[in-house]
């Protein structure tokens, strides 16, 4: 394959796939080209154009032939696009009649010649302007996109609580959120994951910054002079110039790019690192402890969009930040960014479409409850001989899958003369269980193994593409991405992933392939993923009513972790591998050897050994902590009522 087409961050994913359950504040940049009659002069290079444009947005949409095809790819846009629209001007009268008022159309750029200039402007405010020179139009709408970006942008899930309307079939909570959790998961991994080779990730790194900027001369100087002097503790500094690095890694990380943001991991882990030097040196000296101080950022809103957000904000609904967040404690700037007032004239500037959006965030100071994989830090410094110095500028940056919580919203709130929505937040640690979502969070993180966490992404990516009935999901892609990667090191984790993935989409010969393919790949001694591959089998035969092989292999995974008073004796039991937890009762209980022991007992018409079963799981569950585990009693208790054999 071409190295071009195979760079990581051509990837278009979270463009071309539909999105998640969560709701994201996001916009896809989409240029949409429309090239019937549009006559190139000689000297420019329709090659050189297409990449500039594909360095800047999300997607280049070319049609050759039919305006209509174009004008119905506009019309039909999901109302996350932002879309950049070329037209030549022997087709612009046409085409803008259709879509001109689409609120997805952001600008229009009309090349070829400047006659009738005027009209075409009274009547389409959305026209940018007729170009003659190409060159000029493509700098014109590359920079345009990027300001977008650097305005409006801002990634995050809304993690919602979804109780009587997702009720599963057994009258247990179905926690539909659940599914969202898989981004912060993934945001984890990155850290669980071993560093190999640093120079040899720093490398392709930038082999692949080369192939996808290779027509764009200014960032490749850019890429040379990292190549030269990058080192991790410049991690900030790279970050925060107008420069390739700060692109791509909001660019990956807005689009779920998963080989991307693979490839950038070794700058995402120096950045994390930097920020906790930086904490360090800064923060737990200039703040008190169980102290707070309020941070701002402001973003531009299409008013539409902001009319399905507030929906979404009730108090106390959590939020996950998707990318590195920068604020700043200098609210004047954060309305800048909002578009609520000019940086010159302090005057209002925004539009009567748009809505600023000012959030307020609160972060409590608590130097013994440390933020480990998602720190924060005033990044307002110089470094000089080897030491930080602050400037008096007030940028807080917060790390990738930053946890906020809303507190509340104020609509047309006046903040230095001007009008302004204001939401209220507070940075909030993925580690306290006293917010009930994130005790959920800390369940899904408790796997044993960086296998069992790799499993446990590849259902969830796979749950919500099946709850969205959507053919296509990133679980295949994430298992393609980490064993291409790490080559053999996580094969057989990713092979029991995809197995499951099969059996959730009943391709069930296909998911004991892959479960056998696992079994004779894996380290046998990690009783997590060995357990996980065993039940899948089970699974399988399961649901093929093939009771007698399902017992095989659900036994099979049972007596690898189950308590004996043997174990017990010698010290050498240490909990249940898979536990029958809250993301246990998310998934149906299908991972829990010993409860689908016990339902195939009652499928068989064999009640009395069903009943042994359950009286051992419950031993099994009291042995293993003083409190009695309400689910598993709920289970029990619920036991036949929904069985379907």
């Amino acid at each position: 394959m071409d190295p071009v087409e195979n760079g990581v961050f051509n990837s278009l994913q979270s463009v071309d796939e539909s999105s998640s359950n969560s709701l994201t504040i996001d916009e896809s940049f989409i240029v949409v080209w429309l090239l019937k009659d549009f006559l190139l002069p000689n000297t420019v290079s329709l090659e050189s154009i297409e990449s500039q444009i594909e360095n800047s947005a999300d997607l280049l949409k070319k049609y050759f032939n039919s305006p209509k095809e174009c004008q119905e790819y506009i019309t039909s846009s999901s109302r996350n696009y932002k879309i950049f629209l070329i037209l030549p001007k022997k087709h612009a009268q046409n085409v803008l009649l259709t879509v001109h008022d689409r609120p997805t159309l952001h600008s229009v750029y009309i090349y070829q010649d400047n006659s009738n200039q005027k009209q075409f402007h009274d009547s389409y405010p959305k026209i940018v302007g007729v170009y003659k020179d190409l060159k000029q139009l493509t700098n014109d709408l590359c920079t345009e996109i990027y300001d977008g970006i650097q305005n409006a942008c801002l990634p995050m899930t809304i993690f919602k609580r979804k109780y009587e309307e997702d009720r599963s079939f057994n009258g247990l909570n179905n926690f539909a959120y659940f599914v969202d959790f898989w981004h912060p998961l993934f945001v984890d991994l990155l850290f669980d994951l071993p560093q190999l080779d640093y120079e040899r990730e720093k490398s392709k790194f930038i082999e692949q910054c080369r192939i996808y900027y290779r027509a764009n001369e200014t960032m490749l100087t850019h890429i040379d002079e990292f190549e030269r002097t990058y080192e991790a503790q410049f991690a900030v500094q790279w970050y925060k110039r107008n420069s390739f690095i700060y692109r791509l890694l909001n660019r990956v990380m807005r689009q779920e790019n998963l080989r991307g943001i693979l490839a950038i991991r070794f700058f995402i882990l120096d950045i994390c690192k930097q920020l906790h030097e930086i904490y360090q040196n800064y923060t737990e000296d200039v703040y008190l402890d169980n102290s707070s101080f309020i941070v701002y950022r402001g973003i531009k809103l299409a008013k539409n969009d902001f009319v399905n957000m507030k929906k979404d904000l009730s108090p106390s609904t959590i939020l996950s930040i998707n990318t590195l967040f920068s604020t700043s404690q200098t609210l004047e700037v954060a309305l800048v960014y909002a578009g609520a007032i000019d940086s010159k004239s302090k005057t209002e500037v925004i539009s009567s479409t748009m809505t600023s959006i000012l959030f307020e965030i609160t972060i409590n100071i608590n130097h013994q409850m440390s933020i480990e994989r998602k720190p924060y830090a005033n990044i307002s410094f110089e470094r000089d001989e080897g030491e930080l110095k602050y400037r008096d500028e007030c940028e807080v940056l917060c790390m990738i899958g930053s946890f906020l919580r809303v507190d509340e919203i104020q609509e047309d709130y006046v903040a230095m003369n001007t009008k302004v929505t204001l939401v209220k937040l507070t940075l909030i640690n993925e580690n306290d269980s006293t917010i009930p979502i994130m005790k959920d969070y800390q369940i899904l993180k408790s796997t044993e193994t960086i296998e069992g966490k790799i499993i446990r992404i590849g259902n969830l990516l796979i749950d919500r593409s099946l709850a969205m009935r959507s053919p296509r999901s990133k679980a295949e892609s994430f298992y393609r991405t980490l064993t291409n990667e790490f080559n053999s090191m996580y094969l057989s984790s990713c092979l029991t992933g995809q197995a499951w993935i099969a059996l959730k989409r009943e391709q069930f010969d296909l998911a004991i392939k892959f479960a056998l393919e696992a079994l004779s790949n894996g380290d046998q001694s990690n009783a997590e993923w060995k357990i996980t591959t065993l039940n899948c089998i089970g699974g399988v035969y399961f649901k093929q009513k093939r009771y007698v092989e399902a017992l095989k292999y659900y036994k099979q995974a049972y007596h690898i972790s189950k308590v004996t008073d043997e174990k017990i004796a010698n010290n050498s039991y240490h909990g249940p591998c898979i536990p029958i937890d809250k993301f246990a009762m998310y998934d149906n209980y299908r991972n829990i050897s010993s409860i689908n022991i016990a339902r195939i007992y009652q499928c068989k018409g064999e009640p009395d050994q069903a009943w042994e079963m359950y009286k051992e799981m419950v031993d099994c569950e009291m042995r293993d902590a003083s409190d009695f585990h309400c689910h598993t009693c709920m289970t029990i208790a619920e036991s036949g009522t929904h069985m379907i054999c």
